[in-house]
């Protein structure tokens, strides 16, 4: 099985109950990833150094970010649009993960440079089934930036 201890994914998750049905999902599927989770997009821009003009060493960039879209201050949609035109972070692939099924979010996320969008499932054995689809495909399938 592979060692996947060095891949670092960034959750922006502001529900305690949804990021822990994330990490649960992970280790269930096999994938002990380093997870840090943010509970807003503000906190990710300053963690990132995004406001502050100080970018992360390369060292401690995530390979992947998973951000929900409702988020509290600024929104997942906004961070994505900052994200996705930073120099240093826009390769970083971001997957949506929200209980919005909305054809205008999905299209402007896309638009914005979401590289995928997916729906939060209730039942817990289908939310491990959409995490074990990402893992099947972002962590062993493509090949990511970092």
């Amino acid at each position: 099985m592979r060692d996947y201890s060095d891949v670092r994914i960034m959750v922006i998750e502001d529900n305690d109950e949804d990021y822990v049905a994330t990490q649960r999902a992970f280790t269930k599927v096999g994938a002990l990833v380093d997870i840090k989770h943010l509970e807003s997009a503000n906190l990710a821009i300053s963690y990132l150094g995004i406001d502050s003009g100080e970018s992360l060493p390369h060292s401690q960039r995530p390979h992947l970010i998973i951000l929900d879209l409702n988020l509290p201050g600024l929104d997942g949609r906004e961070f994505l649009q900052i994200l996705k035109t930073h120099a240093e972070y826009g390769s970083i692939p971001v997957i949506i993960l929200t209980t919005s099924s909305n054809k205008v979010d999905v299209n402007e996320c896309y638009l914005k440079g979401a590289n995928s969008y997916m729906l939060k499932p209730v039942d817990f054995g289908k939310y491990l089934e959409g995490i074990r689809h990402l893992k099947e495909y972002w962590l062993d399938t493509a090949l990511i930036p970092g």
